[in-house]
């Protein structure tokens, strides 16, 4: 599988764990080090700009972004999460477009998003990644949502909302899509299953 915003090992791991093949993209040169230090096997990880990479052919495009500046990772310039909303766009629309074109015929992509506030204002994250995948050719194929637990937040909303009138979001959106025929796909799925 194909992983254009790795950040951590975690999704590696999984792979390695359960036989996969896994690439991930990260744009610091310090978390591929300290992902490959892992040793992970049939996982590795390369530094490169998403926006601009050239991955190779993949059964698999799987991911869960940055979320804008939220957390900001790094001062590069060509780091997602240091970049205005319009230009963050513009650079994670480009990553999906590299992505889709890697992938497969007959094969599904899945992303983990979710809506957050930057700076008061809500940024639709998951629009705009159904939006990208489709202008790539890839089709929204179903939705799920992730429920967080809820911890701290009912506390954290009860001193925020009698001001911002805001409720605190406690989910995210398992996107996926299909690149070609959903039921190629689906069966291909099966068969890697089973083997």
């Amino acid at each position: 599988g194909f992983d254009p915003f790795a950040g951590g090992i975690c999704r590696g791991l999984v792979a390695s764990a359960l036989g996969r093949s896994y690439l991930g993209v990260d744009i610091r040169p310090e978390q591929v080090d300290a992902n490959e230090s892992h040793g992970a096997k049939g996982a590795r990880w390369v530094s490169a700009n998403a926006a601009t990479f050239s991955p190779p052919p993949s059964d698999f495009v799987f991911s869960c972004p940055p979320y804008g500046s939220l957390e900001v990772y790094s001062d590069d310039p060509r780091d997602l999460s240091t970049m205005a909303w319009d230009e963050f766009g513009q650079s994670y629309s480009a990553a999906i477009g590299r992505s889709v074109d890697a992938l497969r015929p007959d094969r599904f992509a899945a992303f983990l998003v979710g809506n957050y506030k930057e700076r008061g204002v809500l940024r639709d994250l998951a629009s705009l990644t159904v939006e990208a995948f489709g202008r790539a050719g890839a089709d929204l194929y179903a939705d799920m949502v992730y429920v967080q637990p809820v911890g701290s937040a009912a506390l954290r909303a009860a001193a925020s909302f009698p001001t911002n009138r805001r409720p605190m979001p406690r989910h995210q959106m398992l996107l996926v899509f299909v690149k070609g025929d959903r039921k190629c796909a689906a069966k291909y799925v099966t068969e890697q299953a089973a083997s």
